[in-house]
């Protein structure tokens, strides 16, 4: 057997003991570690042992002819329970017939009695010089199945992170096309409301440079008020577009304070009373519910642009109800109304940017789109919440949001 191959263990069958005794003493000594036995049962019960303790039969030389088995059958047995086992079958009696069943049933080789040590050695030497080849097939299977699994599993992730990013692509070009949409309507918005204000205000005043010395007081006042009506309105645009700029980035400036709530809602109130005296507004407020700490100014303007909604679309004689209530650490604000309320299909667009509702007061009254817009961006940069509620079918809106009492 060549020096670089290591010997292995062995299995000998054989009912005659002297034989196989002599035969396993002298495979000792060149290297060899086996048993002997005497019966195919036991060759098959040495062989269940090996697998058992988690161990390969390298080889085995059996006898063709045994007391209760054949030797082909025990060779068939030994292949179940260990597929990479070299056998090989002895006998006293060869004959080409026997010899070829036995290659056929995987047999590695044929020998006859009596043996041959040097044949034995050499055959044994072939069957490791296999074994190695079999195990270094194994090993490169088990190593090229391992780099197949990581290759598949970086294969995956990286599919995972393509889609990924294109699923991140795909959400930037829908922003940018939001993006896109929103700066065209702005745009046309623009346009629109700017010219509008303009063009009354350089035609009155062209008016009056045109007769100023024979236009009538009356007149002149009168085109006076539609110039500085038109100039509010612009003014409120621009205030509208500036404010919008600044929620978008972030840029809002906060000027903290401690005020009492109900005292700033009942001045917006009165003012408010100017332009509608026919309507009635109920104030009510939780002793706790009065006192916050957040901008003023800020609060202020949710309030104009909440309750000068309410009173637009309140009918003649109708009631506007403004209540808050303590909620843990925030301060809860409700406004409501009873007009025509607010379609279902548009409660989720309500704080878009310059969407306006499709009913007879917004087609009469010219205005951005941007009043809710703002206050919602108010509300959350000042740490509260902010949502609406409606029956529709004239049964008003709701408007609630909440500010925390102390900010954060």
């Amino acid at each position: 057997m060549p020096e670089e191959l290591e010997p292995f263990d062995l299995l000998i069958v054989d009912d005659d003991e002297s034989i196989g005794a002599i035969l396993l003493a002298i495979l000792k000594k060149a290297g060899y570690r086996g048993k002997w036995v005497a019966t195919g049962e036991a060759a098959l019960g040495a062989a269940l042992d090996y697998r058992t303790g988690g161990r390969a039969l390298p080889a085995a030389l059996i006898d063709l002819r045994l007391p209760d088995a054949n030797g082909l059958d025990v060779l068939r047995g030994l292949k179940k329970l260990h597929p990479d086992v070299g056998c090989v079958i002895m006998t006293g009696y060869a004959d080409t017939t026997t010899a070829i069943d036995a290659l056929n049933n995987g047999a590695s080789a044929y020998v006859q009695k009596p043996y041959n040590i040097d044949e034995i050695k050499a055959i044994l030497g072939r069957i490791a010089e296999r074994q190695k080849l079999v195990l270094e097939n194994r090993e490169l299977v088990s190593k090229l199945q391992e780099a197949n699994a990581a290759l598949e599993t970086k294969v995956s992730q990286r599919t995972q992170e393509l889609r990924h990013a294109n699923f991140q692509l795909l959400a930037t070009i829908d922003r940018l096309r939001e993006a896109d949409a929103v700066k065209s309507d702005f745009v046309a918005m623009v346009s629109h409301e700017l010219r509008t204000p303009l063009t009354v205000i350089i035609g009155f005043s062209e008016t009056l440079l045109r007769k100023n010395e024979t236009i009538e007081p009356d007149q002149l006042r009168h085109n006076l008020e539609i110039i500085r009506n038109s100039s509010l309105r612009l003014a409120r645009l621009i205030g509208d577009m500036l404010d919008l700029s600044q929620m978008q980035d972030r840029n809002i400036k906060m000027t903290w304070g401690s005020f009492n709530l109900k005292d700033l809602a009942d001045g917006v109130v009165e003012g408010l009373k100017i332009t509608r005296p026919d309507l009635r507004f109920e104030l009510s407020a939780e002793g706790e519910a009065q006192k916050v700490v957040s901008d003023k100014d800020r609060v202020e303007q949710i309030f104009i642009n909440l309750l000068g909604n309410a009173v637009k679309y309140s009918p003649q004689g109708g009631n506007v109800r403004i209540a808050s209530k303590a909620v843990g650490s925030e301060v809860v604000i409700s406004i409501q109304d009873e007009g025509p309320g607010i379609p279902e299909t548009d409660l989720a667009k309500i704080f878009e940017a310059f969407f306006r509702t499709k009913d007879a007061i917004n087609m009469k009254a010219p205005g951005t789109g941007l009043g809710l817009t703002i206050t919602k961006a108010i509300v959350e940069a000042l740490g509260g919440w902010i949502r609406v509620e409606s029956g529709g079918d004239s049964r008003g809106s709701i408007f609630t949001f909440a500010l925390p009492r102390e900010p954060k």
